[in-house]
Order: C-alpha cells, then sequence, then structure tokens
C-alpha cells in the first residue's frame, strides 16, 4: 500500500497546516504492518486512551461521513476518466492529461478516506449502510462535462467536506477535521482548473493568446512564440492537441 500523507509532505506544503496526531500515527502502524518511533515516544496510558478514541469512531456520525465521502470520491474518480476518455478520443491529448492528474489526486483522497475507516476496527468492516446523493449530470459534451466538473468540485469544497470537519471537530477527531480541510482546499483548485479548461474550450481560447506565447509541443519539446498555437508541430508532426496548455 502507498505509505499515508503526513501534514509536511511534498503534496500538502500548499495546504492549510495541520499536524496530524498519535491517532493517524496508529492508522499508519496498522495499515503499514509497522511501529513508529514517534508512537513509541509516547506513554503507554497516553496510547491507551488515543486508541479507545480512535476505537469509537465506528460509533460516530463522523465514520458514516468518512464512508460517503470514500463513496463520492471513487465516483469522482470515475467521472473524470470518462471526461479524460473523451478528450483523447476528441485529440486533445494535452486536456486528458492534466484530467489524468486529478484522477490520480482523487484516488489518493479515497486511499486517505479509506485508511481512517480502516482504524475504526481491527476486525473485517463487511459493510457501512449510508444514504447519501451523488451526481451523474455528465453526458457527452467535453466542455459541458468541464463545467460540471468544476461545480461539483466546488460543491465538495465549500459545503459538503467544511461540513463533515465541522462534525468531525465537535465528535472530537481532530485528524479528520484537518484531512476534510485539507481535501476541501484541493478540490477548490480542481474547480479552478476545470472551470479554467472549460471556459477556453468554449470560447476557442485554448490555442489562442491575445499576446505573442510559447507554445510547447509536449511530444518532442519543439517551441515557437505567436499568438496562435502551430496546428501540426514542425518538428514530430504531432497533432495540435499534443501542445502545452
Amino acid at each position: 500500500m502507498i505509505p499515508l500523507l503526513s501534514a509536511g509532505s511534498a503534496e500538502n506544503k500548499c495546504l492549510p497546516s495541520v499536524e496530524y496526531g498519535v491517532s493517524a500515527l496508529l492508522i499508519v502502524e496498522r495499515m503499514a504492518g509497522r511501529r513508529t518511533s514517534r508512537i513509541n515516544a509516547y506513554s503507554h496510558t497516553h496510547n491507551n486512551a488515543e486508541k479507545e478514541k480512535i476505537m469509537e469512531l465506528i460509533k460516530s456520525k463522523t465514520y458514516k461521513n468518512l464512508a460517503k465521502a470514500f463513496a463520492g470520491e471513487c465516483m469522482a474518480q470515475n467521472r473524470y476518466k470518462f471526461a479524460e476518455y473523451g478528450a483523447r478520443q476528441k485529440g486533445y491529448k494535452n486536456i486528458a492529461s492534466v484530467i489524468d492528474e486529478v484522477v490520480y489526486q482523487e484516488f489518493n483522497h479515497a486511499r486517505m478516506f479509506y485508511s481512517f475507516i480502516q482504524s475504526a476496527s481491527d476486525k473485517t468492516i463487511d459493510d457501512i449502510d449510508i444514504a447519501s446523493g451523488y451526481p451523474f449530470r455528465q453526458k457527452w459534451d467535453l466542455a459541458d462535462n468541464l463545467l460540471l466538473s468544476a461545480e461539483d468540485e466546488t460543491d465538495e469544497a465549500e459545503r459538503i467536506y467544511p461540513e463533515y470537519a465541522r462534525t468531525a471537530e465537535e465528535e472530537g477527531f481532530a485528524d479528520i477535521a484537518g484531512l476534510f480541510r485539507n481535501v476541501a482546499a484541493v478540490e477548490s483548485r480542481h474547480a479552478a482548473l476545470f472551470t479554467d479548461l472549460h471556459e477556453r474550450l468554449a470560447t476557442n481560447t485554448l490555442y489562442r493568446s491575445d499576446s505573442p506565447v510559447i507554445w510547447k509541443c509536449a511530444d518532442c519539446g519543439y517551441e515557437a512564440e505567436s499568438k496562435t498555437a502551430f496546428k501540426i508541430c514542425p518538428l514530430c508532426q504531432a497533432k495540435q492537441g499534443s501542445i502545452e496548455i
């Protein structure tokens, strides 16, 4: 399994500073099958108290919110894979690559939520009964789907995850509250990215600029400066969809 992210990791440098406490370290121990020196540094009494607090997670509203969040991130991955597929079909190779990065980030959000869920019990968790609504709005138009994706990400960033964070804080799960806030910050940036791609596609300005800029072919590295990007790379003959955006 991929190691859990820590608050100070490279992927979190632009996010709000959140220190994951002993509970998160216990998750690392449990999911990775090893003890850590930081956990050993705490007293036996402190460890037992923290572990009891983690085990109470299974009785909380936060536990179900984690399951809802996990389901939502898994669905988002696949919706964005559909968008990526549509971009490639239309020849927008680099749009597809940008979306693929978001897909992997959504996978890691789901992985973190799943890790905390598994911390709630040493036994196998057979199922979690949840009821929640999820978006099924995207159809076949790439530009429309990018706009809908931006709206979905905004909803997570501004409504869903802040609400889950408040609940986790109230229930005493500071680590999980911090996770929800960190994910919300990333979803806000996803929304801005999808909005930008939608606007540039909808206005046909993906490969046009008001002033000269450098256009670079991602396939071979060829560069040219102009207001309009080349339609075919003079060096490797790649189509316009391979130009970095």
